[in-house]
């Protein structure tokens, strides 16, 4: 990683471990180093912050739960800003409605 994708990916790391100290949940089992690899990874090539914090999101999830499906960080990937944000504003209204 060149100096710059080093600082983004830290970001991301930075922002999953505040996402996981601010919860009173305890962890589930051991993450998947694949899943945090490929998402810190991605993070560090994302200039966009918004994009960023979905990263995090998946990483937060992935300590949390170790359910993140294999698959997500492919899609998450290919998604561009508006369409992460259409997605999150979609889950939170699922999650009103359950």
């Amino acid at each position: 990683m060149v100096d710059a994708q080093k600082v983004l990916a830290a970001d991301a790391v930075r922002r999953a471990n505040k996402k996981v100290r601010k919860t009173s949940r305890k962890p589930k089992g051991s993450p998947k180093s694949s899943i945090l690899i490929k998402a810190i990874d991605n993070a560090s090539n994302e200039s966009d912050k918004n994009i960023r914090d979905f990263w995090a999101n998946l990483i937060a999830d992935e300590i949390f739960d170790n359910q993140v499906h294999p698959e997500f960080p492919r899609i998450l990937e290919k998604l561009s800003s508006n369409d992460a944000a259409t997605l999150a504003e979609i889950a939170k209204k699922t999650k009103k409605n359950q």
